[in-house]
């Protein structure tokens, strides 16, 4: 029987096909990590709010959240590893991050192109109604 920490405890999968998860606590490193499929364990401390592999992702394969591509690996990341890129790891060193920072970035952020606005297509929603509703707070017992 495997034992560690469930991932539902350490970590919330924003869409079902994303292959990184969002840290919602600070997870140590070397957190043996439990899916359903298996598990595997952190390779560095996470930062609540920062991203882990939940499968591995091949050198050059997109990197997945919210359902959308935001990165394509420059390495090959296995589950379990911290995703990051250049300019988070020199914030987090310039900020003086007190965790284990890997020594070169797994990820590089995907170029977007613009939305093209067609101002002449445009047709704006018409707007809400103003509510009529007076909000009141209650305050504290």
């Amino acid at each position: 029987m495997v034992h560690g920490r469930p991932f539902e405890s350490l970590a919330r999968l924003a869409a079902p096909q994303d292959n990184c998860a969002i840290a919602t606590r600070r997870i140590a490193a070397g957190t043996l990590v439990r899916f359903e499929t298996g598990s595997s364990r952190t390779d560095r401390t996470i930062l609540e709010g920062h991203r882990f592999a939940v499968r591995p992702i091949p050198k050059g394969q997109h990197l997945l959240s919210w359902g959308l591509p935001f990165g394509l690996a420059l390495s090959d990341i296995a589950a379990g590893c911290y995703v990051c890129n250049e300019p988070m790891l020199a914030e987090l060193e310039l900020r003086g991050a007190d965790i284990d920072l890997p020594p070169q970035p797994n990820f590089e952020d995907l170029e977007l192109e613009p939305f093209p606005l067609d101002e002449d297509q445009f047709t704006p929603a018409p707007p809400l109604d103003r509510s009529t509703e007076t909000d009141m707070f209650q305050g504290f017992r």
